[in-house]
C-alpha cells in the first residue's frame, strides 16, 4: 500500500510577513504577550516588562522571595493529603495517581498587559503558568468539586446570555439609574484565612458530610499556601490572594464575594439597601439597577470601602441611562432596556484564515455562532443590522 500524499497548502503569510515574523523572534530586547482583554498582541520593550514584573513582585505584602524551590516539600504535602482521605474511604486508589503527579514542573510567573487600561504603559495583570506543577491537579479536583455552590449564589452570573435573561426578567422604572462596579485586583487581594473561612460558610450552606467540608478546606487551604513560582531566576510564595492560573482560584473568588455580598450588600446594616434594586456580578464585574442619583451611589461605594473588612476595594461607573458591561451597551429608550454589542477600543479581530486546515465544519461554525451570539445580544432588528 503505497503512502497517503497530501498536497502542500499555501502559506497563510507573505513573503514580507514571514521575514517579519523571523525578524521579531530574533529580537532579545522586545517581549511578545497577549492582551489582557481584547484579542491584541502587545509587544513591550524587555526592559518595560521587567520594571512592571519587578515592581509587582516587590509588593511583600502579596509576594515573598525564597532563597530555595520548596517544591518536593510541595509535592510530598500532596501526596500525604491524598493518601490520608485514600485511607479514610473518600477518595478511591486510583486518585493518588490522578492527583499526585509523578514529575511536577516548576510553576512560571508572568502578566498580560491590561492595554484597555493605558496603550502607553499598561499594568499588568498577573499569571501563574501552573499546568502540570504539583497542586495543580488537586487544584482542578476543587474546583469541580466547589462549582455545582456557585449555583445557589443569587448574584452570580455565568455568562452574557445569563445576564440577558437576568434583563429580560427586570422590569424597568423612571427613576433608576445604571452603575457598573469593579473589584480592584480582586485575585490577589483575598487573604487566605477568610478566604478559607468563606468556603466554609458556602460549605455549611451544602449539606456536605463533614469529611467532605474537611477535605476541601485542608486541600485549599495547601494550594494557596503552597504557590510557589519562578520568576527569572528567582523563587517566590504568594502569601495574599491566589494565583490566576490555578484551576480552583475563579470559584474560589466568586464564593468569597458571595459572602462578603451577604455580609456587607445585602445585609440590614447597609444603610445603601434600598436603592438597590438590581445586583449581578461576573467574578469581579458588577451590575446595578440604583435608585437615589450619583451622589448617594458615590456615598454607597465609599461605605463599601471604608467599612468592610474582607480586604475589597471598588471603583465606580456611573451609567445613569447607557452603560457598558461585558460584551453589552445597555441603554434606556422611552423606559424601556435596550440592549447592543459593545467592544472595547482597543478590541481587535482574531480572524481564522480559510486555507486553514482545520475541520469545514469548524469553519461554518464560526461566523453562524458569531451571528448567534450578535443577534442574541440585539434586542431590536435594527441594532442587529446596524454597521456599529
Amino acid at each position: 500500500m503505497s503512502a497517503l500524499v497530501f498536497p502542500e497548502a499555501p502559506p497563510n503569510l507573505t513573503d514580507d510577513e514571514t521575514q517579519a515574523l523571523k525578524w521579531l523572534k530574533s529580537q532579545e530586547d522586545i517581549i511578545v504577550k497577549p492582551a489582557d482583554k481584547g484579542g491584541n498582541v502587545v509587544l513591550m520593550t524587555r526592559q518595560y516588562y521587567t520594571e512592571e514584573a519587578n515592581k509587582q513582585l516587590s509588593d511583600t505584602e502579596v509576594y515573598l522571595p525564597l532563597s530555595i524551590s520548596s517544591l518536593p516539600s510541595i509535592q510530598v504535602a500532596v501526596s500525604e493529603l491524598v493518601h490520608r482521605y485514600i485511607v479514610l474511604g473518600f477518595l478511591p486508589n486510583a486518585m493518588s495517581r490522578k492527583l499526585v503527579p509523578a514529575y511536577p514542573v516548576a510553576p512560571v510567573w508572568y502578566f498580560v498587559p491590561k492595554v484597555h487600561k493605558s496603550l502607553t504603559h499598561p499594568p499588568g495583570r498577573p499569571i501563574v503558568a501552573g499546568i502540570g506543577s504539583a497542586t495543580e491537579p488537586l487544584s482542578a479536583y476543587l474546583d469541580w468539586l466547589l462549582r455545582p455552590l456557585l449555583s445557589g449564589t443569587p448574584t452570580y452570573l455565568k455568562d452574557t446570555g445569563d445576564f440577558l435573561r437576568a434583563l429580560d426578567a427586570f422590569e424597568w422604572r423612571q427613576d433608576f439609574q445604571l452603575i457598573s462596579l469593579d473589584v480592584e485586583s480582586l485575585f490577589t487581594r483575598i487573604p487566605h484565612a477568610l478566604g478559607l473561612q468563606a468556603i466554609q460558610v458556602a460549605l455549611a450552606r451544602s449539606n456536605k458530610d463533614q469529611v467532605f467540608c474537611n477535605f476541601v478546606l485542608e486541600a485549599l487551604d495547601l494550594v494557596l499556601s503552597n504557590n510557589v513560582f519562578l520568576f527569572g531566576k528567582q523563587w517566590y510564595r504568594q502569601v495574599l490572594g491566589t494565583a490566576m492560573g490555578t484551576p480552583v482560584s475563579c470559584t474560589f473568588a466568586n464564593l468569597y464575594l458571595a459572602v462578603f455580598e451577604e455580609t456587607y450588600i445585602f445585609s440590614v446594616g447597609n444603610p445603601f439597601l434600598q436603592h438597590i434594586h438590581l445586583f449581578l456580578r461576573y467574578v469581579d464585574d458588577i451590575f446595578v439597577v440604583w435608585t437615589g442619583g450619583e451622589d448617594s451611589c458615590r456615598a454607597f461605594v465609599q461605605y463599601l470601602n471604608d467599612t468592610n473588612r474582607m480586604n475589597m476595594r471598588f471603583t465606580l461607573n456611573y451609567g445613569g441611562s447607557s452603560l457598558d458591561f461585558l460584551d453589552v451597551k445597555i441603554s434606556v429608550v422611552d423606559d424601556t432596556l435596550h440592549t447592543t454589542g459593545y467592544r472595547k477600543p482597543t478590541a481587535t479581530n482574531s480572524l481564522l484564515h480559510h486555507s486553514s486546515f482545520h475541520p469545514a465544519p469548524v469553519k461554518n461554525a464560526i461566523p453562524y455562532g458569531q451571528f448567534v451570539r450578535l443577534r442574541r445580544i440585539n434586542s431590536t432588528e435594527e441594532g442587529f443590522f446596524s454597521p456599529g
